[in-house]
């Protein structure tokens, strides 16, 4: 067994009785601040972040394991609400059975850990455990639909059309959903359907003035149907 193997084993067997806070090697009432970094100097050490890339077999299963264990300590300690929970549980032991909102929470922070690191094909295996908890979740649509567009990008292949149904089951479950209609601005300008994709950045600062991505991205487009649109009337012109 490699050492690093070994590590993932000692670590996962460790995590067994210890409560949230030992997990992730803090002590006893440590802010959210401390467990944010815990959390990331943990994943980067047993390289939790690239699985696919560092384990294999049985030792993939186990750093899977490791990684469920850290995020759900790290899901519960940085969320306000979970957090305060938590603390009134006698002696702040790990409950036995998560209830399945929080595993569904704890699934979805880990897609977003691996998106951070580039690690495409996790992140899409978490999110989608994510939904068979919580299938209505529009934060976990969005993360799906997000996922398979950079994974069709990065192939340099025509973006899946099951992307655009994602998303707009997000905006059914979530009105003026404005990160939703800034994917769907994304989609639809990678489908150079420019027209659709304007619409859906307007949508997004509509629901949120302050998002500097999508007012750029409405500069950026309006420039361009203004660019078009001059250049039409040029031609018609010499016509």
């Amino acid at each position: 067994m490699s050492p690093e193997a070994e590590q993932i084993y000692k670590a996962l067997l460790k995590t067994g009785n210890q409560d949230y806070f030992k997990q992730l090697g803090l002590g006893q009432g440590a802010p959210a601040s401390e467990v944010e970094r815990a959390f990331q100097l943990l994943v980067k050490q047993f390289h939790l972040s690239q699985m696919e890339n560092h384990f294999k077999d049985e030792v993939l299963d186990a750093a899977r394991h490791l990684l469920q264990k850290l995020s759900t300590a790290h899901t519960v300690l940085t969320n306000p609400k979970r957090r305060e929970e938590y603390l009134k549980v006698p002696q702040n032991g790990p409950p036995p059975n998560p209830d399945p909102m929080l595993m569904a929470e704890s699934n979805f922070n880990q897609a977003q850990l691996f998106i951070k690191y580039g690690n495409l094909k996790d992140a899409l295996t978490s999110v989608d455990e994510a939904l068979k908890l919580n299938a209505k979740e529009p934060d976990y649509l969005l993360c799906k639909g997000d996922i398979m567009m950079r994974q069709s990008l990065k192939a340099e292949e025509p973006v899946n059309p099951e992307v655009e149904k994602l998303l707009r089951r997000a905006l059914e479950l979530r009105d003026n959903y404005f990160r939703a209609n800034f994917a769907l601005g994304n989609y639809f300008k990678n489908k150079q359907d420019f027209a659709q994709a304007l619409r859906h950045y307007q949508r997004s600062c509509e629901a949120k003035p302050d998002f500097a991505e999508a007012a750029r991205e409405v500069r950026l487009l309006t420039m361009r149907q203004d660019k078009n649109q001059g250049l039409l009337a040029r031609l018609k012109k010499k016509g």
